[in-house]
């Protein structure tokens, strides 16, 4: 008994290495069920997470509510919530689209359609059924000859654009296409640019710069390629087998093949200057096909695959081994996996482990919150917290590191917590018991506390005069005194100087953040121009304001989003050095008033005008304004003289 448990076992194992456990494979689809037929994707050896970034989503063949998570080059199956739909564009469940599905296979037509945010994949339909295709050696699928192409005519940067909540930094690839063309990703979309006339994309500085600055060569010429959809197709002059996917060399071109489908064959041509190459089965350029000749010592011994409806079949060999499993065989090999299975079940050891990759889901494209009442120990006084930020964009909240101010059209709209909806439920569902959040304000979501580059907004401490800036509206800041907060508000173009604790000129503090959308649209980027530069800008992208630079000589045109010749654009920014002291790093000036004994209040200094008075319940200090600024008692906040004398 004991011997037949040992032979099961080793019959079992040395199947596996063999490679015959394709040959069991669960019923395949009857008669009856021909959309089964048809939606299954032959994929073959080809790996769907092959040369695409890592992180980012595919597409499922055949269900448009299924994608992929690719993670390591591992291809993890995943599911969108509710009734939503999988978006491959913009890498995210939303609303049912027929725009978002990837096309079907027509039962009789020969068509192609590209695998999205792969550049390198393809899906080749004859007859109904969806095969997946794999160009190589830097080819590209183009959608317009439906075939593998030089990259210079497709010019397919979705591959490379990471999806990724973590990144630091915006990711810019040069164009294939054109050296003056560059793309920009952001939260793994790639979005098309061009620089100004006469200046290329300068890959060493991610930016435009002059031609002889740059090692930029695009050959591309015209050419008139017929799609397979609008030309009728041409028969095979082979005999297909009656079933299976089958691909062999032209019998007379090397720059044609043959393409068999359940008996049914037709010549597919190779972009012009690519030959077929039967060792991956798909065109190339000749040179990779004789270096791998003159590599392997071989010209003509290759190995024809073919694949069946859910079972491959490696080679000849494996047929006739397979002949060769007599039914004593068959249960020694059922035996040992019985056994094997067995050993596994009732192991000692119990792990569960949950991968990472486990708790990374397309996010919704649309997100619900439910409204409540604000709720604060900050003193606002009659100051609007949404006035003068961009639409949809979220606030922090002052008193709680989990909550946040979601604010639309410049008004308050309704208080959201990281403990609630779609958030929650991405971050805490594997994880319930211990899950602490915190909002992000900078990059607008919701991330675990551990996470040492979210924080919270400073505390008031009880005897210092500190202040700190209310993120994400640059003109609005937070002044402590005896452990009271109270909310201040800078005007006219003035914004808050986190360096010297007061309004002040926008050259000197060049905050964008209150004008970058936080809309999750990341195909709507935004260009702003510095405040304190000519040749600096910045990129609004999800929210998220990214500082750039021009190259030497250049400054940036707000007329077309790009940086050109100095003569060509008016602008002169010369910030002046200046010696201003802040609250926090100089002692309190005491008041020389009485103040009153409860409540906050602000009053005009006596003698000097670029001063005042601040009392906090009995307590009083005086501040001074920026250089060049007065204090208005009516906006109780200091400003240009010229703004107070038209009032």
């Amino acid at each position: 008994m004991q011997s037949q448990k040992i032979l099961g076992l080793l019959t079992f194992c040395l199947l596996l290495l063999y490679g015959l456990t394709g040959e069991i494979e669960a019923p395949g689809p009857t008669d009856d069920d021909p959309d089964a037929i048809f939606s299954k994707l032959h994929t073959g050896n080809i790996s769907l997470c092959s040369d695409v970034a890592n992180r980012i989503f595919l597409p499922y063949v055949g269900d448009c509510q299924k994608y992929y998570l690719c993670w390591d080059g591992e291809a993890i199956e995943k599911q969108c919530n509710n009734d939503y739909q999988f978006n491959a564009r913009n890498q995210s469940c939303g609303y049912p689209n027929d725009a978002t599905c990837l096309p079907k296979c027509e039962q009789y037509y020969l068509t192609t359609f590209c695998y999205d945010r792969t550049c390198t994949k393809y899906v080749l339909c004859y007859y109904g059924i969806p095969v997946l295709r794999e160009c190589h050696d830097g080819l590209q699928y183009n959608a317009e000859t439906d075939r593998c192409d030089f990259p210079q005519y497709v010019d397919c940067v979705d591959n490379e654009c990471m999806r990724t909540a973590e990144v630091v930094d915006l990711i810019y690839l040069p164009s294939k296409a054109s050296c003056s063309k560059y793309f920009l990703c952001a939260k793994g979309v790639a979005q098309n640019y061009t620089c100004a006339p006469g200046l290329y994309f300068n890959t060493n500085c991610s930016c435009c710069d002059y031609p002889d600055r740059t090692e930029c060569q695009v050959p591309a010429l015209k050419r008139n390629i017929s799609p397979f959809p609008r030309t009728p197709p041409r028969s095979a002059d082979v005999i297909c087998p009656a079933r299976g996917v089958h691909f062999y060399a032209h019998k007379s071109r090397p720059d044609a093949y043959y393409y068999c489908i359940n008996g049914h064959g037709v010549t597919l041509d190779c972009t012009p200057g690519l030959w077929y190459d039967p060792n991956v089965e798909e065109c190339r350029e000749p040179l990779y096909i004789m270096n791998e000749k003159k590599k392997n010592g071989k010209k003509n011994d290759i190995k024809k695959k073919s694949y069946k409806f859910g079972c491959f079949s490696r080679a000849n060999h494996s047929c006739a081994l397979k002949l060769l499993l007599s039914t004593r065989m068959k249960l020694l090999l059922l035996y040992g996996f019985l056994f094997a299975l067995n050993q596994c079940v009732f192991a000692r050891t119990y792990v569960s482990i949950v991968s990472e990759s486990e708790s990374i889901e397309a996010p919704n494209s649309n997100g619900e919150s439910e409204e409540d009442d604000p709720k604060y120990e900050l003193v606002v006084n009659d100051i609007n917290l949404c006035a003068n930020v961009a639409n949809n964009t979220l606030l922090p909240d002052i008193t709680n590191c989990s909550s946040y101010i979601n604010c639309i059209d410049g008004k308050y709209a309704s208080t959201g917590s990281c403990y609630e909806g779609t958030a929650f439920d991405t971050l805490c569902k594997n994880n319930t018991g211990n899950c602490e959040l915190l909002f992000d304000y900078k990059y607008q979501t919701c991330n675990y506390a551990t996470d040492e580059n979210v924080k919270c907004l400073p505390m008031c401490e009880e005897y210092n005069l500190t202040s700190f800036c209310y993120d994400r509206t640059c003109t609005k800041y937070v002044l402590c005194y005896f452990g009271i907060p109270v909310l201040r508000e800078c005007h006219d173009g003035l914004q808050y100087n986190a360096e010297t604790d007061r309004c002040d000129f926008s050259q000197y503090v060049d905050c964008v953040e209150n004008e970058c959308s936080a809309e999750k649209d990341v195909t709507n980027i935004v260009y702003l121009p510095s405040k304190a530069g000519c040749s600096k800008y910045f990129i609004c992208s999800d929210g998220t304001p990214w500082p750039q630079t021009c190259t030497s000589g250049l400054v940036f045109d707000i007329t077309c989003n790009c940086c050109v010749p100095a003569g060509n654009v008016e602008c002169q920014m010369t910030p002046q050095q200046r010696n201003i002291q802040p609250y926090s790093r100089s002692p309190p000036r005491r008041a020389d008033i009485i103040c009153p004994a409860h409540g906050v209040h602000f009053y005009a200094h006596k003698s000097r005008v670029d001063a005042y008075y601040y009392c906090v319940d009995g307590n009083g200090v005086t501040l001074d304004c920026t250089p060049g600024l007065w204090y208005d008692s009516k906006l109780r906040e200091c400003r240009q003289p010229k703004y107070i004398a038209n009032n």
